[in-house]
């Protein structure tokens, strides 16, 4: 009723409350049906409102959507069954035709797919084959919006998962031969322009030397152009971040370098909630032994984030507690200039962020109350050192909260990375693509790969 009522009559309000009851039936595992047009619109509208809902409760709630559509489901089971690749009869084109129909039937699912990842292989499977299909057949496709709709959201969501689906010898060909077109061809036909979109498909299109595209105020090149602008104005961050980095470590140099050439995660929209809570009560949500604490009184606290990367938790933890100050710093300034960018974007205004390394922090004061440190200690020459670097910086009723690796539960990772280091693949970008296509195909492999498919950080 309430769905049916929003959607009458579209208000931020309604929808912030539909927003609440998604999450709690979510966390329950219950994923609601109403009807199919109206559930759509509220997905969709949840995601232009980009933080209202955690994005991967969206993803999820969007997933169950899609399948429980029969047509879809088909779609997603038999991927490899759907079309030859090459269209050689008119009932070849007639079946992708049919496909693209079914996937623009989804409004939230053609915007989730151009800002986001979907963790689930046969979507990946299903993704990578329409790609190729779109590659092999540009020159016979008749293009309607439908096709371009989707072309745009490959488009999208091959830059956020950086390229990392698979491309064979063919496809290869093809986009050496579009490549050399892109750059001498008339830029203002429709051909020219589904041929930038096809290749901002495999590859960021600002690689290419000598290519200006013509944006104007086509909806065409939306994201291409949304993209190149983020990237120049974090280029303009750069400049502007505080530096306090000697980089006197050797580990660390090493870790800089990898997040300088590759921010991580790429990331769009975030949860924020509508009223913030103070830290003592944001504490006790982990324990209730914060109860009893003198930090469980304060109303004022002072917060670090050591090793904040993007800035999707200083973001988070900034506009969850209340009257806080924070601190954030990273290794990597195109790290910073993302979450610079963001936190601009969002209108947070209580982070400081700066570039340091958590061994070279001795110029911060020592009074924090709360220091937040996930996914970084196990990334440096000494985690112990480390910890004890940030102790330093903690107030004597403050608290620390790291998250750390686990051994039990990387054992499946273990086993891929030590087939890794006994094959000699090298850490380039191009053999971990190649080898995750292998790793896929590899049948003494299904159980680590079904464990370690389920984890985000397989699909970027």
């Amino acid at each position: 009723e309430r769905s049916q009522n929003y959607v009458k009559s579209p208000e931020l309000d309604k929808l912030k409350k539909i927003a609440e009851m998604l999450i709690l039936a979510e966390r329950q595992n219950i994923y609601p049906r109403i009807e199919r047009k109206v559930e759509d619109r509220i997905y969709t509208d949840l995601l232009e409102a980009k933080v209202l809902i955690d994005p991967r409760t969206l993803r999820r709630l969007i997933m169950s959507l899609i399948s429980s559509d029969n047509k879809f489901r088909v779609y997603l089971g038999s991927v490899s069954k759907l079309t030859k690749v090459e269209f050689i009869t008119e009932k070849d084109k007639k079946t992708f035709n049919e496909l693209i129909d079914t996937l623009t039937e989804y409004d939230s699912f053609v915007e989730m797919i151009s800002i986001d990842t979907f963790h689930f292989l046969g979507l990946e499977k299903l993704l990578t084959q329409v790609r190729k299909m779109y590659l092999t057949n540009f020159e016979i496709i008749k293009f309607n919006q439908g096709h371009l709709r989707i072309l745009k959201a490959l488009a999208g969501h091959c830059f956020i998962n950086e390229y990392i689906y698979s491309v064979d010898d063919a496809e290869l060909e093809i986009l050496r031969n579009l490549k050399a077109k892109l750059t001498t061809e008339n830029k203002k036909n429709l051909n020219y322009k589904i041929k930038v979109l096809m290749y901002s498909c495999y590859e960021d299109v600002a690689t290419i030397s000598g290519l200006k595209i013509p944006f104007n105020n086509e909806n065409i090149f939306e994201k291409i152009k949304t993209n190149e602008v983020n990237k120049k104005i974090e280029e303009n961050i750069k400049a502007c971040v505080p530096v306090h980095l000697k980089l006197k470590d050797n580990v660390s140099k090493d870790v800089q370098s990898q997040y300088e050439d590759n921010p991580y995660p790429r990331w769009e929209n975030i949860q924020i909630p509508d009223k913030k809570i103070s830290i003592g009560p944001w504490l006790s949500s982990y324990s209730t032994k914060f109860r009893d604490r003198e930090i469980y009184r304060l109303s004022n606290p002072k917060i670090l984030i050591a090793g904040t990367g993007t800035g999707q938790q200083a973001i988070g933890t900034a506009t969850v507690i209340d009257n806080c100050n924070v601190d954030a710093f990273d290794l990597s300034k195109s790290s910073l200039s993302y979450a610079i960018r963001k936190s601009q974007e969002l209108e947070v205004k209580n982070i400081n962020f700066f570039q340091a390394d958590l061994f070279e922090i001795d110029f911060l004061d020592k009074d924090y109350h709360l220091i937040q440190c996930s996914g970084v200690l196990h990334h440096t020459s000494d985690p112990l050192s480390g910890l004890l670097s940030l102790k330093e910086k903690c107030a004597e009723t403050g608290v620390i909260q790291i998250a750390l690796y686990s051994k039990f539960a990387r054992v499946h990772l273990n086993k891929i990375r030590n087939e890794i280091k006994n094959r000699g693949i090298e850490d380039t970008r191009d053999a971990m693509v190649g080898f995750r296509k292998n790793l896929l195909a590899n049948q003494n492999f299904r159980n680590e790969v079904k464990i370690i498919s389920q984890w985000g950080d397989f699909y970027s």
